[in-house]
């Protein structure tokens, strides 16, 4: 995909992101003012809203790698464009959806307490290795998965040369 495809979906992308945004913020109205404040709390205390930022800033400067001048530019002022309040908004109306007043109160309880912000600061490190184990766990069972395919195909043709009549001279 060369690059002008590349950002014009990626700008299709985020323009729908913020559509998607600007039709739930306008039912942010309709979440208990309280609520919204317990759960923006929530999303502030386990860091997910400076994580949002920093992806949306490591997005950004990944596509500027390597483009003109020019490019880079207009990424950086699309990007201007992008207000992260609006997707907290819809984050807010999400967790209104499927979170009780007292869980999200409960779950804000926990991160704050020292098991919790412990969780939040050793959560990454926890994420990375994860991925890792997934991966080499993943590769394993590929291999394995090989092994056996190449097992029964050589089998199919051990069986297949057994059916073959033999030929004398």
């Amino acid at each position: 995909m060369n690059f002008n495809k590349l950002v014009l979906s990626t700008l299709l992308f985020l323009v729908s992101l913020t559509a998607f945004a600007q039709d739930v913020s306008q039912s942010i109205a309709s979440v208990d003012p309280h609520k919204a404040a317990v759960i923006r709390e929530l999303l502030k205390t386990t860091g997910s809203i400076n994580l949002g930022k920093q992806v949306m800033s490591q997005i950004a400067e990944s596509m500027k790698e390597g483009r003109p001048e020019a490019t880079r530019q207009r990424i950086d002022r699309m990007m201007t464009k992008m207000d992260p309040n609006e997707l907290v908004d819809s984050i807010v109306v999400l967790y209104d959806r499927h979170l009780s007043t007292a869980d999200v109160e409960g779950m804000l309880a926990f991160y704050k307490s020292p098991v919790g912000q412990k969780l939040i600061k050793e959560l990454p490190s926890l994420m990375s290795e994860a991925m890792q184990l997934g991966k080499e766990w993943g590769e394993r069972k590929a291999a394995e998965f090989q092994k056996e395919i190449e097992q029964e195909q050589d089998a199919q043709e051990d069986n297949a040369d057994d059916t073959q009549p033999k030929i004398s001279r």
